[in-house]
């Protein structure tokens, strides 16, 4: 595994790191995260060209306050989906426990044809894909 310096940017830190010739950029959050503050994160990955290369997107928001809207989480999506720097990629979200129900209620009720639910235990989300 490589990782390549940490770059810092206000609230959020900045990190590539390669695994068996594959690269992730890792995006760590702190204080209080609203819209803006994505938004200007996006904008800064691709100027500073920290997607060259990668396969995926971590963001750690384990440090920090989640402030989006219902409408901000739109916003965020429509903004990967209509840069072709950003469609395409993975992106997983790395959250404290309450917040991992509410993402997925989210994405779920904005895109009902995905089929996403939030589940507390594996039994169920099994059981829930057999029916």
């Amino acid at each position: 595994m490589t990782i390549n310096p940490l770059i810092m940017n206000s609230d959020v830190s900045y990190e590539v790191i390669k695994i068996n010739e594959k690269k992730i950029l890792v995006r760590r959050f702190s204080g209080s995260v609203k819209l803006d503050d994505i938004i200007f994160s996006f904008k800064f990955i691709i100027e500073q060209n920290l997607l060259e290369g990668v396969s995926g997107v971590i963001t750690d928001f384990i440090n920090s306050n989640i402030e989006f809207s219902f409408a901000d989480l739109r916003e965020i999506a429509n903004r990967i989906k209509s840069n072709p720097k950003l469609k395409g990629l993975k992106y997983a979200v790395v959250v404290d426990p309450p917040q991992k129900v509410v993402f997925p209620l989210m994405v779920g009720n904005q895109n009902p044809d995905l089929g996403v639910k939030p589940f507390s235990s594996e039994e169920s989300a099994i059981n829930w894909i057999l029916e």
